[in-house]
């Protein structure tokens, strides 16, 4: 069964962001570990929460999807420079969430 790893960096008690970053090295970084292990990799830059003049509560939301939960272990297993380089763009703590693909 299909599972989904979701990164979800809120705009949360003053948590900074660099997009620069995010987009010229991070995005490329998880690019080049995680590509072999995945079917997709996305990431959505927050634009509003649900009404034209709500603001986002997310600065992105990075989503990779993988064919088995043996593939996403796999995938984990050698991700630490990955996950280490968090701090270079983002002040906070990201919340992960694993799911099932429901549709």
């Amino acid at each position: 069964m299909p599972v989904t790893l979701q990164v979800i960096y809120h705009k949360n008690d003053g948590a900074t962001f660099d997009m620069d970053y995010y987009t010229g090295t991070h995005l490329p970084l998880a690019g080049a570990h995680f590509g072999q292990y995945v079917t997709g990799l996305t990431a959505s830059s927050g634009l509003n929460g649900g009404a034209p003049d709500a603001p986002s509560p997310n600065h992105v939301i990075a989503t990779l999807t993988f064919e088995s939960m043996d593939k996403l272990g796999a995938a984990m297993e050698g991700a630490g420079h990955v996950l280490e380089d968090i701090p270079n763009f983002y002040s906070a703590a990201p919340q992960i969430m694993v799911g099932e693909v429901l549709g």
